[in-house]
């Protein structure tokens, strides 16, 4: 349970909790004990909680825009609708945390651990989530535009609906993902990891998959008008009914692809295609 002392002073709100924080940064460990509290709709703009224990803390609609809450443990805290704009999450741990349409808007979240994390219609444009562990986490209709997810760990995720429209996914782990339905016009996926990812639906107008492994992949219904491919790994993967245009699949692997029903304004649609 929260410290009944450290909970009273939090609720003054953030400059009193700041000018305390300051003056005890040299306890060694300092990790205060906030679980449980009940932080609803309080206004923490700009509060200092590095490290601080959050573990199934009530913080709807709170404002904890620009606060630290880096290395914070926030496991199964209740973050619906707050303001986490701008908000340093680095390393945070908010593991099965619901954070349902929280407004994460340009929050860093590098490295930060989000397993099994509700974050259904989240707002986390420009958010940077490099290298963060979201595996199993439900993403569902969130806003991730132009999100940095460099090498981010996303397998088994539910990204059905979602906006990554002009994402950084390099090197990202979306192995097993289901992106149906999803905007990744622009997306920079190369070498990224999306084998036997379900990408139904999904418009990939212009974005980068060179070196992906899609092995397995389903992009039926796809909507793939100037996609680059190069040395991808298309195996297996199913284009049905998928309307292609102008991919690039330069020294691309496509071994036992599905083709039925395929749309291209192109007469000869595996004309020039690696076999």
């Amino acid at each position: 349970m929260a410290n009944r002392v450290l909970l009273s002073l939090l609720q003054q709100g953030a400059d009193n909790w700041n000018e305390w924080w300051h003056n005890h940064l040299s306890e060694p460990g300092l990790k205060p004990d906030l679980s449980k509290a009940p932080l609803n709709e309080i206004d923490l703009n700009r509060a200092i909680l590095t490290g601080a224990v959050l573990i199934e803390a009530n913080l709807q609609r709170s404002n904890l825009s620009r606060a630290n809450l880096s290395l914070a443990d926030l496991t199964s805290a209740h973050l619906e609708h707050a303001d986490l704009r701008w908000a340093n999450l680095q390393g945070a741990v908010l593991n099965t945390a619901i954070l349902h349409a929280a407004n994460l808007s340009e929050a860093y979240l590098e490295s930060s651990i989000l397993i099994e994390a509700d974050l259904k219609e989240a707002q986390l444009r420009q958010a940077n989530l490099t290298r963060a562990n979201g595996s199993k986490a439900d993403f569902r209709w969130a806003d991730l535009y132009g999100a940095k997810l460099v090498e981010a760990n996303l397998t088994h995720a539910d990204l059905r609906g979602v906006n990554l429209t002009h994402a950084k996914l390099m090197k990202a782990n979306l192995s097993g993902v289901d992106l149906s339905l999803s905007d990744l016009v622009g997306a920079n996926l190369s070498d990224a990891n999306l084998q036997g990812a379900n990408l139904c639906g999904v418009d990939l107008s212009r974005a980068n998959l060179c070196g992906a492994n899609l092995v397995g992949a389903n992009l039926r219904e796809a909507y793939l008008n100037e996609t680059d491919f190069n040395t991808a790994d298309l195996r297996e993967v199913s284009l049905t009914n998928a309307y292609v245009h102008n991919v690039n699949l330069t020294n691309a692997k496509f071994n036992a692809v599905e083709l039925r029903g395929v749309r291209s304004p192109k007469a000869n649609l595996v004309q020039g295609l690696p076999s």
